[in-house]
């Protein structure tokens, strides 16, 4: 077998092949894919909600407040302030638990590959190894 130029960035020789091959593996987390898939779907809505929320909190609470005296716009403008802090701190939360998630499945899946070729390098004869 010639040695390859990149073997770095060498492409497998059926990519599909090998995406259903890494796919079975993974399968064993279908619950836990579905939780990931789920949490980038709550990151991504509370992201477009947020910025949508800034402009109106822009619009509708800092923009009538300007000029007036700091203690009658502090409480007017805390409360939505809260609120938008709660709502990233949410949108912060399911990003990290799916990124945990994540690094689980894909270490789950690695060590499984690396069980099942060491069980199957066991099965091959010496000969084998003489040659490759």
């Amino acid at each position: 077998m010639p040695p390859m130029k990149n073997a770095k960035f060498a492409k497998p020789k059926n990519t599909k092949k090998t995406l259903k091959r890494l796919f079975v593996y993974m399968g064993a987390h279908k619950l836990l894919l579905l939780i990931v898939v789920a949490c980038i779907m709550i990151s991504s809505l509370v992201a477009v909600v947020g910025t949508s929320f800034l402009s109106v909190f822009m619009k509708n609470y800092v923009e009538p407040s300007i000029g007036k005296d700091w203690s009658d716009v502090a409480w007017y403008i805390s409360v939505p302030i809260i609120v938008m802090g709660l709502f990233y701190l949410f949108g912060a939360l399911t990003t990290y638990l799916y990124n945990f998630i994540m690094i689980t499945i894909s270490s789950k899946t690695l060590k499984k590959i690396r069980d099942d070729m060491f069980v199957h390098m066991q099965t091959l004869p010496i000969s084998y190894f003489d040659t490759h």
